[in-house]
């Protein structure tokens, strides 16, 4: 299995980037010095030490992740909830995933830096503000590598002091997908936490040190292999769960806060009645006191990540176990072996493994939050609003007074963040603190900030920020009202991807964007608005998570050719690509004490999960680990339904079209003539009509191989056959047996641009005419004509005629929608196309039950007869062309949309290419059966004339 290593940073001191207001607290001339850095750091970033004398850049979106405050509600001893507010961590991916986002925001480089990520230096007309002192061209690097690049030396600008970044304005989308943030612990195996590290419990010695729910050492004492026993799942509210045997102890708290020492056995006989300590490691203590007098103070330690309750009218820091509630226990009805261990802390408990590392939804959050409370500010100077806001920021608007009214908007928030004393109206927390002399003073609040409205309150504005207010001695929420951000909620889709679509928005974030069915739409439509003079001014941020990226294929065709849809890419072992998280850089035992990951403990813990399942009988249990916990690209794309087509090849093949974009003919048929027409698109997935169809489109046919004409040359008297692939129709025939056409009507009314249906057509190659270099799905016709039925009937017949319009060489799915398609063709004239009902026996002689019927008979409704469909339907594509080939008909497929749905097959849902192509193996099986006993029955008069003989 190939692993992704070089894109994540490795950092071994973080002190530089972390401040701590508990430092200066007291001192009012500190704390402002403190604040108005913080907010330096928020707009600017900051440089950092991060071991072995290298710096790196910190980019503000990281930086403000350092205050982003997380809420976790818990039950004290009492069972009473209480809020937790804890801080993230930065791991390695962490520091990735939020370069990689900051990168799309039109990040450039640095001050008197040598390096630029400006794209105009590749082209022959740069920018001439790329530049150095020197008047020389600085060197490109892309982005994403420079933000994780480390320096002997902190940069510095002109004045001496560390370099600010710089930026251009031509911004970029963001794709961020992969695992749902965590790798479970499997029963084999369970890891235990050491002062070294996470170890399998099995691989634990007498004499071992482990870890304490508390933080503390703790010596093994002994080691007792358990043999193989019934194994039991214990469930925690959580969402964790431990695999363990039905004897063993666990330390609880019951509902009245007595702590007790119960058996698996009792967990499974009064379910809902205990609650587990959970692990308190590395706790951050705060000042030595216990009482917090004012609230203000309560709220800086909540930021710092303590944990703080009221009490009356004051606030208490009391140390406090944090409860995990336990559902309960359930056999398993499986046997394994196990192992326990005994320690000697007063508990005698341990740690094991089943955290999940911090979820990539909070820094998405985080990204919003920075969003709103700064108005996307890149400047502490009116330079932001003059060189920033008019072209970048001011929502594509032409409306100079419009303009006037968001560009003062924007100085107002900037003259507040420079003020120590600013009338903060809209943009972000403020606090009530005094003077030195007593008077009161409102300030800038990082703490005090949350958001107001939700999907069922707040429908017109998705997401607002929100802050406190004092008024009267009383905080008052207060909302900004803010409308140049939207976050599209995966509980909401249908209305919150349609509000993206074609909005003006800066910043927009997609989550769960693999269920959205129209993500490229609403891709093109908000860049096509959020765009002026050629560069883009928003940025949208979709985030898919793994098992949630297989009901659309926009997300995917998004993914791997992130170049046509304006998506930052990022180059792997795999090719280049969106931003994908894999699973292993979320194990949090195979992080070290800085974040970074270890690879060795990566590689053994793969290579045990790939043990584990090489001894099952079951295939899908590899399939179930790797679809939510994806170690490489493809891994999202998998299905538990067991695959009837080449999954991997098509996956392939879908990703060379992306790259390779081979030429297409696109156009109608006008009357008999082809007309070509290069603007039309082709269809990539049933979804795209949506977005086509907005822009005056309804479908194309799509030509990959014209006709093969037959044309006779006089060489020296001699006539001589020459094959031609060629549109002119005046060239040569077309064989009558050349090609097939199988078809999809659903002709009964729904089929036109308002319906849901879809009309699709495919021309197929009689394999007697395969050769290696040539297509054998030669052209396609998707479409949902804007003049309905009839116009889709007379273009596929058009394009049978235009193929040879040889004798039955019409198929299609025969049922009671298609019954206009038939008589459309025999009004026509044409009924010498269709193909007679097909029945292929045992015998393999051609039979004809009732020559009143044709096409072939629909499997709708019945999924075995459905699936067996598909199965021929495999088979056919798994032919090499030739015996002198080694290329399958699936390495010849052009289609992105067939192959799309061949790779995504589900027999329980209606695919109308899919269905089309089902046609295929009747129309070619049939006449090979035929061929086959018309040859075995010439055999036999020959044999019988030499026998008379």
């Amino acid at each position: 299995m190939k692993l992704i290593k070089d894109i994540w940073p490795r950092i071994y001191d973080h002190s530089d980037f972390v401040d701590n207001f508990e430092d200066v607290m007291g001192n009012r001339v500190a704390e402002d010095r403190f604040w108005h850095r913080v907010l330096r750091r928020c707009i600017y970033g900051c440089w950092g030490h991060v071991g072995h004398g290298q710096y790196m850049y910190m980019n503000p979106y990281a930086y403000w992740l350092n205050w982003y405050v997380m809420e976790h509600t818990i039950q004290d001893e009492m069972g009473a909830p209480q809020t937790l507010y804890m801080r993230p961590i930065l791991f390695d991916y962490t520091w990735a995933m939020v370069n990689y986002i900051y990168s799309c925001f039109g990040f450039a480089g640095f001050e008197n830096d040598r390096y630029c990520c400006d794209p105009s230096l590749l082209t022959s007309n740069p920018d001439e503000r790329w530049k150095d002192y020197n008047g020389k061209w600085r060197e490109y690097v892309d982005p994403y590598t420079l933000l994780h690049m480390k320096r002997d030396a902190i940069p510095l600008n002109k004045s001496g002091k560390p370099a600010r970044p710089l930026y251009h304005g031509n911004m970029k989308n963001a794709m961020v997908v992969g695992t749902r943030g965590g790798g479970k612990a499997l029963r084999h195996g369970t890891p235990v936490l050491t002062p070294d590290g996470w170890f399998p419990v099995e691989q634990l010695r007498a004499g071992d040190t482990v870890t304490s729910p508390d933080g503390t050492p703790a010596t093994v004492t002994g080691v007792f292999p358990q043999g193989e026993v019934m194994i039991w799942r214990v469930f925690f509210a959580s969402g964790r769960y431990v695999d363990t045997c039905r004897h063993h102890q666990w330390l609880v708290r019951n509902r009245n806060g007595a702590d007790l020492v119960v058996t698996t056995e009792d967990l499974w006989r009064y379910p809902y009645s205990f609650y587990c300590p959970m692990p308190r490691l590395a706790t951050v203590r705060p000042p030595d006191r216990s009482k917090v007098v004012t609230e203000e103070e309560a709220r800086r330690l909540w930021s710092a990540g303590y944990y703080v309750y009221r009490v009356g009218t004051t606030y208490r820091y009391v140390e406090r176990r944090r409860m995990d509630p336990i559902i309960g226990a359930v056999p398993l009805y499986e046997v394994d072996h196990a192992t326990c261990i005994a320690v000697d802390n007063e508990s005698h408990t341990y740690v094991t493994k089943d955290y999940v590392v911090t979820h990539n939804s909070h820094i998405s959050a985080a990204i919003i939050e920075h969003n709103f409370i700064f108005g996307g500010a890149r400047s502490l100077s009116k330079s932001f609003v003059e060189g920033q806001v008019k072209m970048d920021q001011a929502i594509g608007t032409i409306d100079k007074t419009r303009l006037y009214q968001i560009a003062e908007k924007f100085m107002t928030s900037l003259d507040a963040k420079k003020d120590p004393s600013p009338p903060f109206d809209t943009w972000f927390g403020v606090r009530e603190t005094l003077t030195p002399s007593g008077k009161k003073r409102i300030e800038p609040s990082f703490l005090f900030r949350y958001y107001l409205g939700n999907l069922t309150t707040n429908t017109d504005n998705k997401f607002r920020a929100g802050w406190l207010e004092r008024v009267d001695g009383k905080l008052v929420e207060r909302g900004t009202g803010s409308s140049i951000i939207l976050v599209a909620y995966s509980p909401n889709k249908t209305n919150s991807s349609d509000s993206a679509a074609g909005g003006r928005f800066g910043f927009t974030l997609i989550e769960e964007a693999g269920l959205l069915h129209n993500l490229a739409s609403i891709l093109t439509s908000n860049k096509a608005t959020a765009e002026r003079l050629g560069r883009q001014f928003g940025v949208t941020l979709m985030i898919g998570t793994s098992n949630n990226t297989n009901p659309a294929p926009d997300l995917k065709r998004i993914f791997w050719d992130p170049d046509t849809y304006s998506v930052m890419p990022v180059k792997t072992p795999f090719g280049k690509h969106g931003f994908f998280l894999p699973a292993y850089m979320t194990w949090s035992e195979c992080k070290d004490e800085h974040g970074n990951t270890d690879w060795d403990c990566v590689e053994r813990r793969i290579r045990m999960h790939e043990e584990e399942f090489a001894k099952s009988n079951d295939p899908k249990v590899r399939l179930d680990f790797y679809i939510y916990y994806p170690c490489e690209p493809n891994h999202m794309w998998m299905s538990r339904e067991e695959p009837i087509f080449d999954t991997e090849a098509l996956q392939r093949r879908i990703k060379q079209i992306i790259v390779d974009r081979p030429k297409v003919i696109k156009g109608h048929f006008v009357g008999r003539l082809f007309r070509e027409n290069s603007n039309l698109e082709v269809v990539t997935s049933p979804s795209h009509f949506d977005a086509m169809i907005r822009r005056g489109q309804y479908g194309c046919i799509a030509i990959y191989e014209p006709p093969m004409r037959v044309r006779s040359i006089n060489k020296s008297r001699d006539v001589v056959e020459d094959v031609v692939y060629d549109m002119d129709m005046s060239i040569g025939k077309v064989p009558k047996d050349a090609y097939y056409v199988v078809v999809d009507p659903y002709t009964q009314g729904s089929l036109n641009y308002k319906g849901g249906s879809l009309g699709a057509a495919i021309v197929v190659k009689n394999p007697k005419y395969w050769t290696c270099d040539r297509k054998v799905i030669v052209a396609t016709y998707y479409a949902k004509p804007y003049g309905g039925v009839e116009e889709f009937m007379e273009q596929v017949l058009q394009l049978c005629l235009f193929y040879g319009g040889g004798p039955q060489m019409l198929l299609y799915e025969r049922s009671t929608a298609s019954s206009g398609f038939r008589v459309f063709i025999m009004m026509r004239g044409y009924q010498e196309l269709l193909r007679i009902d097909p029945v292929m026996s045992s015998s393999h002689k051609r039979r004809i039950n009732n020559v009143t019927q044709y096409g072939f008979a629909s499997p709708s409704g019945n999924r075995d007869k459905k699936i067996a469909y598909a199965n021929n339907l495999h088979l056919l594509l798994n032919r090499r062309l030739t015996d002198e080939c080694d290329l399958r008909v699936y390495d010849t497929i052009e289609d992105e949309a067939l192959l799309t749905q061949l790779a995504n097959f589900d027999p329980d849902e209606n695919m109308d290419l899919v269905s089309a192509a089902m046609g295929i193996p009747f129309a070619i099986m049939e006449d090979e059966l035929y061929d086959r006993g018309h040859s075995d029955l010439t055999e036999m008069i020959r044999d019988f004339y030499e026998k008379k003989r």
